[in-house]
């Protein structure tokens, strides 16, 4: 009898609770923005690692981030340092995985970002090749407290037809240790190209893609052309055929939410207050509630 009044007490003083809920829609988050910089070679000071050397073609390569690299939150998953492994392709885009992710079968010479689960970072993604002189790098930048993790396509085919390199290119990605807030966690994409917009590409490959992949098919956040805003949508653009703007940086802030990996998260539904509350699959939800 104890028992039953007790749940009945809890049914009625749930039912007065107000509850106040935060949605968020499913998958990564980032807010864009363009600040000044350039694109400084990781081969221009000591430090640059070799993972992919010049004139390889769908080649792919993995590492563990050195022990001055703190970790890493992607899409409010937390990447830790020493069970963190990077997969770097020669085709212009990295994946971040961790025991029980799924692996990157391959170099993937065919970019689409929006039906892959690999959490792929793309600053240029198409069927590249690496030039003779080219090579593709990773570097640790900073001291203690301003880190960030540098992979360098440097001498790029621009596609792997191509008869001369079009372009080098970035994607920096600045660790959980970082002092200041703006940057920590935060991903750069940076450009530098060998001539003008058109100079030594060939779509033959039929474009790039330029962006992210998360969780699960259709969670992108994708540039729709090589010098505007990206945006959360699908199909994505996959057939960029121009360089982005000679010394560019492009800035991605993650999104501030709760873990959110597409296939396990939950969403919280209220049919009203005098209703109990149930879950589904589908997305998080935070929820807070006031007295």
């Amino acid at each position: 009898m104890k028992n039953f009044f007790t749940k009945i007490f809890c049914i009625v003083i749930l039912n007065l609770i107000p509850w106040t809920v935060y949605s968020q829609d499913s998958g990564i988050k980032f807010n864009f923005s363009q600040p000044p910089g350039t694109m400084l070679f990781n081969n221009s000071s000591v430090g640059a690692v070799s993972i992919i050397p010049g004139g390889s073609d769908d080649q792919l390569a993995s590492f563990t981030p050195p022990t001055t690299w703190s970790g890493f939150y992607f899409g409010g998953v937390w990447y830790p340092q020493d069970s963190t492994v990077f997969y770097v392709s020669s085709n212009g885009w990295l994946s971040i995985q961790k025991p029980g992710d799924a692996i990157p079968p391959s170099s993937l010479p065919i970019n689409n970002l929006s039906s892959n689960p690999f959490r792929i970072i793309a600053p240029l993604w198409d069927d590249l090749k690496v030039h003779n002189d080219g090579e593709v790098t990773y570097k640790i930048t900073g001291v203690a407290a301003a880190r960030g993790l540098v992979f360098e396509w440097r001498g790029m085919y621009w596609d792997h037809n191509g008869t001369d390199t079009a372009i080098s290119f970035q994607a920096i990605l600045y660790d959980n240790a970082y002092s200041s807030m703006a940057r920590r966690n935060t991903i750069e994409f940076r450009y530098k190209r060998n001539g003008s917009d058109m100079d030594y590409v060939n779509n033959s490959a039929g474009g790039a893609s330029i962006g992210i992949s998360g969780f699960c098919a259709s969670d992108i956040y994708a540039f729709t052309n090589v010098s505007g805003q990206p945006s959360k949508t699908i199909p994505e653009i996959s057939d960029l055929s121009s360089k982005p703007p000679d010394g560019s940086t492009y800035r991605l802030n993650p999104g501030t939410h709760s873990n959110d990996d597409c296939a396990n998260a939950q969403v919280v539904n209220f049919i009203s207050l005098n209703y109990p509350l149930f879950s589904s699959p589908g997305t998080t939800l935070n929820s807070t509630q006031s007295l």
